[in-house]
């Protein structure tokens, strides 16, 4: 969460900008996690990443372009997750 609020301070407004990175959590558990642990989601940080992307009109363009693809970065070997 401290990490966000500070990040944003480094942020120009008004200016181009593209984020990368891996945040470990997701904004929708329905469609971008699955398994027994699919509930489970790392919050501490969404609130102020979804502020910074709202602030500086910031999308996930991945998501955008696959509204409803099943695809994920991570699996356990027996699959729970």
């Amino acid at each position: 969460n401290q990490f966000f609020k500070t990040f944003e301070n480094f942020l120009i407004p008004e200016s181009e900008l593209i984020l990368g990175g891996y945040f470990n959590m997701v904004k929708n558990t329905d469609i971008d996690r699955q398994g027994t642990f699919k509930n489970i989601t790392h919050t501490a940080g969404i609130e102020e990443l979804q502020k910074i992307c709202k602030n500086h009109d910031l999308i996930d363009i991945w998501r955008q372009q696959n509204p409803t693809t099943l695809q994920y970065t991570f699996k356990t070997k027996d699959r729970t997750i």
